[in-house]
């Protein structure tokens, strides 16, 4: 802007009177600008020289209708409409630039508003994911489930922000060491209540009185013929939760029988209905047992397996 004024100032000797109404228009634009760019509005560059170039030709055509003479300091007199075309094409070359520099500040004006839209969105959304992970935690406190809890730690894990993530992580491991607590005073309560069931296990299964490594091998081999695909099988104990704990206490009380396969683990495996490496599970004590038939090579259905305890040990 201030180079244009400096070439309105050089010409103003030449057209001092006009140049005031030419100033006058200018400063009128400049305002104009000034105003789109603080509102975010914008006029094409066809449509502000179009418009200034109507302004700037009326007050020419106006001096050249009414023949005003302009007179320099020099006393020179020289005709309007001689200049008019340089006059106009001055002005065009004034608003062309002036366009250009405010379209440069509307790209910048708008590309300015997009990043703070984005920010704003962007810090809107996060807001919002932390409102709907502090409502899972609560849930989880109020009533505190496996799944609530789990639900909970996955919603806080997306979260952003460190500090409060932090914060919620810390409030989902007090109602998990909570929780934890509450469910290993349920298993004791409810192991203790199998107590005889488990003694009268260990008398049928025959591992009461001193068993050894081998007696327990047979036994968790067997146990296995109930959900395993084999071509021979000649002997079945059935796989329940009773049976596979009175197991455990034997184990737990010889730590010894686990050193060259770990029956524990497989005991402990199986107690938590996991059954996907029952193949080789069997097949392990198969080959340590040195079978020579029976390898196993699949695993039952679950409708093959209810038929085959329904004909080996009657109602399930």
């Amino acid at each position: 802007m201030n180079l244009h004024v400096g070439i309105y100032e050089k010409v103003s000797n030449k057209f001092h009177p006009f140049y005031g109404q030419l100033l006058n228009v200018y400063d009128d634009t400049k305002l104009v600008i000034e105003y789109m760019s603080h509102n975010n509005i914008m006029l094409t560059k066809s449509e502000v020289l179009f418009e200034k170039f109507f302004a700037y030709s009326s007050i020419i055509e106006k001096n050249e209708i009414i023949g005003q003479n302009i007179t320099d300091n020099g006393g020179r007199v020289m005709v309007v409409h001689k200049h008019k075309f340089a006059i106009i094409f001055f002005v065009c070359l004034v608003l062309a630039s002036g366009g250009i520099i405010g379209y440069k500040f509307y790209q910048e004006s708008k590309d300015e508003a997009a990043n703070v839209s984005q920010q704003k969105a962007e810090r809107e959304a996060f807001q919002k994911e932390g409102r709907m992970a502090e409502t899972k935690v609560i849930s989880a406190e109020m009533n505190p489930t496996q799944e609530n809890i789990d639900a909970a730690e996955e919603a806080v894990y997306l979260l952003p922000n460190i500090e409060d993530k932090q914060k919620l992580l810390e409030r989902i491991a007090v109602v998990k060491d909570e929780f934890n607590r509450n469910q290993k005073i349920k298993e004791e309560a409810r192991l203790a209540k199998l107590k005889p069931e488990i003694k009268q296990a260990k008398i049928a299964l025959g591992i009461d009185q001193s068993p050894s490594e081998e007696d327990l091998l047979e036994i968790l081999h067997n146990m296995t013929h109930q959900k395993v695909r084999s071509e021979e099988k000649w002997e079945f104990i059935q796989m329940t939760e009773v049976n596979l704990l009175a197991v455990k206490e034997v184990l737990q009380e010889n730590p010894a029988y686990s050193q060259n396969i770990d029956m524990l683990d497989i005991v402990n495996t199986w107690l938590n209905n996991n059954f996907s490496n029952i193949v080789a599970d069997h097949n392990v004590i198969w080959e340590f047992k040195d079978g020579t038939v029976g390898k196993a090579y699949g695993i039952l259905s679950p409708k093959e397996e209810e038929d085959l305890v329904k004909e080996q040990f009657g109602a399930r």
